[in-house]
């Protein structure tokens, strides 16, 4: 024995027994540990997450629990459980925490309930926020030592302080930190100043609670625009590059007229690229050249489709559009399509989408329409000339004429005027407003659509008109995000017609009618309303749909929906009973593709025992 070791002894036998327990807790906790790897998750909760929602934590997570939707009919792999990735989750949850202001944030996770049979975990992460940094001032610093810092006017240094977004009193974060460097080098290069370069100093307080925020700025000389080149054109007429380009050499260098020169060449649709790059040179020349090169589409385009609806049936149809006709903008295009609603439809086209002002699409479009709806039958041939033109980014306004002759093979069984003839003539104005948000184009989660069209027909301009009407629609959608992975999506439309003739008649192809794939889909087509004896749609002077619906998960390819609807339409003009709704409840699927949502819904009416299922197949949402 190793002398002195003796008077260790009896403390080491004092120490074995707690150095025993502690080993046997340690392996218990290892080994349930172990005996976890590899069981599924099947859900992840949060706890003390004050100020960030559970959604928004959800959708940082690295392994998140697939539910039975996902599975089924996504495909997606479940989440497996390991220590190694609850870490993974635990750190990418303190990084964002971090970037959203809260320094001293701390997160742990751990197994909340274990099903050992079914070979599951459900996770939560205990999260302490703590107290966040908040913004105290915000100073922006011309580089004294550029010599380009004298150029920057006053006014524009006043400006520079006004476009932050952090400030005294708003918690500091990652992305308002970027937001507002963009935003100050975005005024700068808008104010003649492409090579300015903007770059930030932060200062945190001695107590830690607040950050001070000092941007400094090298603007570099003041610059003009130089001569531009075109590249890349060959089948269409150079000058149409030309007349877009909304910058002329020697005006001040601003980078918004690139972007709407680049927008507005794009906006022609006869080139599939379009870019633009200004030539900046290292001695920062104070005139800069910019060079512009487009990749051209292909003059003719023609594409077909065959597809099924229940509306439709079995639907063709085929498209040819000759781009730049005549060395312009201009394109024309023929369309022929064919299905059970419309045995035959002819359609040309000319488009052309600058007529007279900037971004005024005009369109001429000649027709010759069958229709079999359930309620009528007719042949329609005439022609529509229009005019619309967006007003900022958002707002557009129209205004169009129609000519139509028609010839009615089939009416519901109703009474008729006495001096009803089946071939008729109708001319009339058409008016339109409206504001557009919602993005995305094809699956909105976002923003608001309203659209006001009125129709006034029988006005005598070039034709004896058989009937006077007035026809005014009002159109509203709203779509929202309401937590990571559920989209709401509501509708309202509300229409209202009058007939200005005695005895008062409105052609039965103008009127409303309610019920179908994109109405109120607890009803077959057109059949929520007036019907005659024979149960045939007879239509109506006013309108009233309303619509609510759940999408989700939001950011799949397959979507799921739940939707609740009511509507109806009245005989009389300027009637809403509410009273007299029809309701209907239904579920669906979206499949995403490029050219809209496939879409499936089973919906049926409620509160009415004598309606039946009613199931659509079709493309694009119902709205």
């Amino acid at each position: 024995m190793i002398r002195g070791t003796e008077r260790l002894l009896p403390f080491l036998h004092f120490l074995r027994a707690p150095v025993i327990a502690a080993a046997l807790i340690v392996l218990i906790v290892s080994s349930q540990s172990f005996s976890q790897e590899g069981y599924t998750i099947t859900d992840v909760s949060f706890r003390g997450n004050e100020t960030l929602s559970s959604g928004t934590l959800s959708e940082l997570l690295l392994y998140p629990p697939i539910g039975w939707f996902g599975r089924t009919f996504s495909g997606d792999e479940p989440a497996f459980f390991s220590e190694d990735n609850m870490n993974k989750e635990v750190e990418s949850l303190l990084r964002f925490y971090r970037k959203e202001g809260f320094l001293n944030a701390s997160v742990q996770g751990f197994v909340s309930e274990q099903d050992d049979a079914a070979e599951t975990v459900e996770l939560t992460y205990d999260i302490e926020e703590g107290v966040p940094i908040f913004g105290r001032a915000m100073t922006i610093v011309l580089d004294p030592q550029d010599p380009f810092s004298e150029e920057v006017p006053d006014s524009l240094r006043s400006i520079l302080g006004d476009v932050h977004q952090l400030g005294p009193g708003v918690r500091f974060r990652d992305v308002d930190l970027h937001s507002d460097r963009s935003r100050i080098l975005k005024l700068l290069n808008n104010e003649g100043f492409p090579y300015a370069t903007v770059s930030q100093e932060l200062r945190l307080s001695p107590d830690a609670d607040s950050i001070d925020i000092a941007w400094h700025v090298e603007p570099g000389p003041m610059t003009t625009f130089g001569p531009y080149t075109v590249e890349g054109t060959e089948k269409f007429n150079e000058d149409l590059i030309h007349d877009r380009v909304r910058f002329s050499e020697g005006d001040m260098y601003r980078q918004s007229l690139l972007e709407t020169t680049q927008r507005d060449i794009y906006d022609l649709s006869l080139y599939r690229i379009v870019s633009i790059k200004t030539l900046l040179s290292e001695t920062k020349d104070r005139t800069v050249p910019v060079s512009i090169r487009v990749q051209e589409s292909s003059r003719y385009r023609f594409l077909a489709g065959i597809g099924y609806g229940r509306d439709e049936e079995f639907r063709i149809s085929g498209r040819l559009d000759i781009l730049g006709i005549f060395g312009t903008a201009g394109q024309v295009g023929l369309e022929v399509k064919r299905s059970a609603l419309e045995p035959i439809t002819v359609l040309v086209t000319y488009l052309h989408p600058d007529f007279l002002l900037p971004k005024a699409r005009f369109t001429v479009q000649p027709f010759l329409r069958r229709e079999d709806e359930p309620g009528y039958e007719a042949r329609r041939s005439g022609y529509d000339v229009g005019i619309a033109k967006p007003i900022g980014q958002n707002v557009f306004v129209s205004l169009g004429y129609s000519y139509e002759s028609v010839e009615m093979f089939r009416t519901p069984g109703v009474s008729l005027p006495t001096n009803y003839r089946s071939s008729y003539l109708k001319e009339a104005v058409n008016l339109g407003v409206g504001f557009v948000s919602a993005s995305p184009l094809f699956m909105p989660v976002s923003g608001i659509s309203v659209s006001l069209t009125s129709s006034f027909s029988g006005l005598n301009l070039f034709w004896k008109n058989e009937y006077r009407f007035t026809r005014t629609i009002l159109d509203f959608r709203y779509y929202a995000a309401l937590t990571g992975w559920i989209v709401m999506a509501t509708r309202v439309k509300i229409g209202s017609m009058r007939s200005h003739d005695t005895p008062e008649f409105i052609p039965f192809e103008e009127r409303f009618y309610s019920g179908g794939s994109i109405s109120i889909r607890g009803w077959a087509r057109s059949t929520l309303g007036p019907l005659d004896s024979a149960g045939r749609p007879i239509g109506g002077s006013s309108l009233l749909e309303t619509e609510l619906e759940f999408r989700f998960p939001h950011g799949t390819p397959l979507q799921g929906v739940l939707f609740v609807e009511a509507g109806n339409v009245w005989g009389a003009s300027g009637t809403y009973k509410l009273d007299d709704l029809g309701y209907s409840v239904g579920t669906g699927f979206r499949y995403a593709t490029p050219i809209g949502p496939l879409r499936l819904d089973i919906a049926h009416p409620i509160f009415r025992g004598d309606q039946k299922v009613q199931w659509w197949f079709s493309i694009g949402h119902a709205f």
